[in-house]
């Protein structure tokens, strides 16, 4: 069953319209190339742990085999990490993602927990990178 959300009609409790306009979505799988809050964007390399990484992605993907609840965790240090770094001052990544306040930021992703998906005019997923970015955006526009 496919159930489409019409223009007009109330979106059901627990749901995103994700093109309203209190809404700032982005596709998580855009060019390493394009500043963007996807986990591709090169602009902003980082440093966690002594370790340095060239995008979220190679800090997500290195993370393969750890429990979720941890690279849950992890991925909320390394995005505070890259938007707080040198690089994504001079880049302007830092204030791409400041530039989104007061809109609740989405990712969509296909993995249910980074992410969400609207297939059918629904979304589902727990937006777990648009949390961790909104909470880095409010630590930032606080200090």
């Amino acid at each position: 069953m496919e159930i489409v959300i019409k223009a007009g009609e109330v979106v059901p409790e627990g749901h995103v319209d994700l093109n309203a306009p209190d809404v700032f979505a982005f596709y998580n799988a855009q060019s390493a190339d394009v500043l963007s809050l996807s986990m591709r964007c090169a602009a902003a390399p980082f440093d966690l742990d002594g370790r340095t990484y060239a995008t979220l992605e190679d800090f997500w993907r290195g993370m393969d085999g750890e429990p979720s609840e941890r690279r849950r965790e992890r991925l909320a240090l390394a995005i505070a990490a890259q938007y707080s770094s040198d690089a994504a001052g001079s880049s302007g990544l830092r204030m791409h993602l400041l530039e989104t306040a007061p809109k609740t930021i989405i990712c969509v992703d296909i993995d249910p927990w980074l992410g969400m998906q609207a297939a059918g005019g629904l979304s589902v997923g727990q937006n777990g990178m648009g949390r961790a970015l909104m909470a880095t955006r409010a630590a930032l526009m606080e200090g």
